[in-house]
């Protein structure tokens, strides 16, 4: 039964049964133009399917090309380290309050008349 559906898919397409893949491809494309509901209507939307139904099945009787094949990419996981200590909250506030304070405070520059203390 499954010879007759290849078969039929041939005809379906107008491929020789010893058609290569990229025939396969250039038939399916060049009927596909003209039968595409978007472009014949409406009324090609049967004719498409049994289109694509027959292009399926030659397809699937090649064996799949290279580019076609994608294998994911598995890394290893990084081997276990010793466990992370917490941080130490104390030390980061004292390093972001003197960064702070340093950047607040006035330059004691004479030259510039700016100095460290204000007179209001």
């Amino acid at each position: 039964m499954k010879s007759k559906r290849v078969a039929d898919a041939h005809a379906v397409l107008g491929v020789a049964p010893g058609a290569s893949p990229s025939d396969v491809k250039r038939a399916y494309r060049r009927r596909a133009r003209l039968l595409h509901p978007d472009i014949a209507g409406p009324q090609t939307t049967s004719r498409m399917a049994e289109l694509n139904l027959a292009r399926d099945a030659l397809m699937a009787t090649f064996p799949p090309s290279p580019v076609d094949v994608i294998e994911p990419k598995v890394e290893a996981a990084p081997p276990p380290g010793p466990p992370a200590k917490p941080p130490d909250h104390e030390a980061a506030w004292e390093d972001y309050w003197s960064t702070w304070t340093k950047s607040q405070a006035p330059e004691d520059d004479p030259a510039s008349g700016r100095g460290g203390s204000r007179r209001d």
